[in-house]
């Protein structure tokens, strides 16, 4: 299975985003799953598997900070958030115990850095 680039991930998000607004902001559904299959069939300019695994994610095979906490690698969520007045482009969140450290760079600036720092 091919993996997904940071472009293509990027372009499949922002898919992502439009089923969601469309048709479960509007209340034709409360589910993603089924909000991004009707966008696929019905507006999708650009065709995308329903589903992808977890090895076609861009972060898959690249190294990814430690929490400070409990020593587990973090994952990256890539929804920007303003907290008190400071916008955060990008957040690390521990799975293990939820800590959240709030960054500066956006996804790709942290793909890229990451992804230099493997070579």
């Amino acid at each position: 299975m091919q993996v997904l680039t940071f472009d293509e991930f990027q372009r499949r998000l922002n898919e992502l985003i439009k089923a969601e607004r469309i048709f479960v902001d509007s209340g034709v559904t409360n589910n993603i799953t089924i909000a991004f299959k009707i966008y696929l069939e019905i507006l999708a300019e650009e065709h995308f598997d329903l589903f992808i695994s977890n090895k076609q994610k861009p972060f898959h095979n690249i190294e990814r900070p430690l929490c400070s906490e409990c020593g587990k690698e973090l994952k990256l969520d890539a929804m920007p958030r303003l907290i008190n007045g400071v916008f955060y482009p990008s957040t690390w969140v521990c799975s293990n115990c939820g800590i959240e450290y709030y960054t500066d760079k956006t996804p790709r600036q942290w793909y890229e850095e990451l992804h230099d720092n493997k070579r």
